[in-house]
C-alpha cells in the first residue's frame, strides 16, 4: 500500500493537486501540494492521474487504525 506522503518527493511543491475520496465522488482537497493538510499524509493512494500543466489527481482512502 502506497501512502500519499510517499508521492510528495516526486512532485514539485507548487504542483496543483486534487484529492478525491475512494469512490472519486467527493473532493477532499484542491490546491497546491505544499498546502495539503497533514491529516491526509497517511491515506492510501488507490489511483492517481498526472494531468497537463503540472496537475495531479489522487483518489485516496483512509487506512484503518491498527489498534
Amino acid at each position: 500500500m502506497i501512502r500519499l506522503k510517499d508521492f510528495y518527493s516526486l512532485l514539485h511543491r507548487r504542483a496543483e493537486v486534487t484529492l478525491k475520496d475512494h469512490a472519486g465522488t467527493k473532493i477532499l482537497f484542491d490546491g497546491k501540494l505544499q498546502d495539503i493538510p497533514d491529516e491526509y499524509d497517511d491515506y492510501a493512494v488507490d489511483e492517481f492521474q498526472v494531468r497537463p500543466c503540472d496537475s495531479v489527481l489522487f483518489r485516496i482512502m483512509r487506512v484503518p487504525d491498527r489498534f
